[in-house]
């Protein structure tokens, strides 16, 4: 052996060593590049996906403890963000025929639909069904007037609960790519299962132990679906003593069960899923340690950067090479920056601008009621469609267990 090759590394080695370290972070690779385990990058999966909720916790924990005065600016924040994400998913739909060819009839009825659910909602919001209109024999129901806004209560209840199934379904998702991307390196796989239960094992203590104190500030955060969310608030302060404990073993069991697995298949090396799990770990730990209203506005936030940035990850490699015929949503991704930021800025713009913060508004805007309703209201009712449509269309749309979406990740 040489004296050169048995010679230590020198100072100035170690810190060529340490800089290349650095730059592999911190590159984001060229979009036809195959990256090995990580999605994009080891910085921007950290910063995106495992601890994106940072980025609004650590200013929040520092700001009064008033819901959402004390923090209006970043109350504000983080809402549009959840606003904008929610349309991230109709350009791909919309303007890659490819795509808008295989789900044709879905992505025609499905808006259509709602759509005209969300026309009606002036009329549903006030209109009646006597009691009585429905009679067979001797039956009669409804037995009283039964207002519609219960329906449509009905339906932001249940989109909110959609919801929390979504955001957490989302986190799964990133850590089975995770799974998929060892795989392409021979390694073995973490069951389904084991990620499924340690992303939401923690679910059930939030709702048994945090929430029941913070009653009053839940109750004003759902105030419009306060018919469903009351009693439950009430049910839970009264079986607490029963359901925290019960829960409280659910979660510990979930992270223990995830750490066994992870250390017979990987032996804890597989770097992103671990980073992925510290941070969904600690963020739910921090709805036991913070204000859980400003854990619960990270986690938002989480989410829907987690989307947009994932969205963009996957159009850049699905659109890294020319295509025939070329679709339209590719031709405006020429110019990314552009497309990204007038797209976002348009939206964020508009749901700011329209929207009454708490009684504070960045402009005066005029009083105008369109069919009888708020500017406000009809944007609120928009969110609450774009929703339900972005629940569904992610509900086949993002499949990573499917070969076609396996390309481009």
């Amino acid at each position: 052996m040489s004296e050169a090759a048995s010679s230590p590394p020198t100072q100035e080695t170690g810190q060529a060593g340490l800089a290349g370290q650095l730059r592999k972070t911190f590159r984001i690779p060229p979009p036809g590049e195959r990256v090995h385990s990580w999605h994009v990058s080891p910085a921007i999966d950290m910063a995106a996906y495992h601890f994106s909720w940072l980025w609004v916790l650590l200013p929040l924990i520092f700001a009064g403890p008033k819901y959402p005065i004390d923090y209006l600016p970043y109350y504000v924040f983080v809402v549009t963000i959840g606003f904008v994400h929610r349309h991230y998913t109709l350009g791909y739909a919309y303007l890659d025929g490819e795509i808008f060819a295989r789900h044709r009839r879905r992505f025609i009825y499905t808006p259509l639909l709602l759509g005209a659910a969300f026309l009606a909602t002036p009329y549903l919001v006030k209109a009646s069904i006597p009691s009585g209109a429905l009679s067979i024999g001797g039956l009669h129901w409804p037995e009283v007037d039964l207002r519609l806004k219960v329906l449509v209560t009905t339906v932001i209840f249940g989109a909110g609960l959609w919801n929390i199934w979504h955001t957490l379904a989302q986190k799964y998702g990133i850590l089975r790519i995770y799974t998929a991307k060892a795989l392409s390196e021979h390694e073995a796989s973490v069951p389904g299962w084991v990620d499924r239960l340690f992303v939401m094992g923690w679910l059930p203590l939030i709702v048994t132990y945090v929430a029941p104190p913070f009653a009053e500030a839940i109750s004003t955060e759902f105030k419009i679906a306060g018919l469903f969310v009351q009693p439950i608030i009430g049910w839970l302060v009264t079986a607490e003593p029963i359901t925290a404990p019960i829960s409280a073993a659910l979660a510990i069991a979930s992270t223990a069960i995830f750490a066994i697995f992870e250390w017979r298949k990987h032996r804890f090396r597989n770097r992103p899923r671990l980073s992925m799990a510290i941070g969904i770990g600690s963020l739910w730990a921090c709805f036991l340690l913070v204000d859980p209203i400003k854990v619960y506005l990270a986690f938002a936030f989480s989410h829907g950067l987690e989307y947009m940035v994932f969205v963009w990850a996957y159009q850049r490699r699905r659109y890294a090479e020319p295509r025939s015929p070329q679709p339209t949503m590719a031709r405006l991704l020429e110019h990314p920056w552009l497309t990204y930021s007038t797209y976002t800025l348009a939206l964020a713009a508009v749901y700011i601008l329209l929207q009454d913060w708490e009684g504070f508004r960045l402009w005066r805007l005029p009083s105008v009621r369109v069919a009888n309703m708020k500017l406000g209201a009809w944007i609120f009712y928009w969110g609450v469609f774009q929703s339900l449509l972005h629940f569904y269309f992610d509900g086949f749309l993002w499949k990573t267990r499917r070969p076609e979406m396996r390309e481009s990740l």
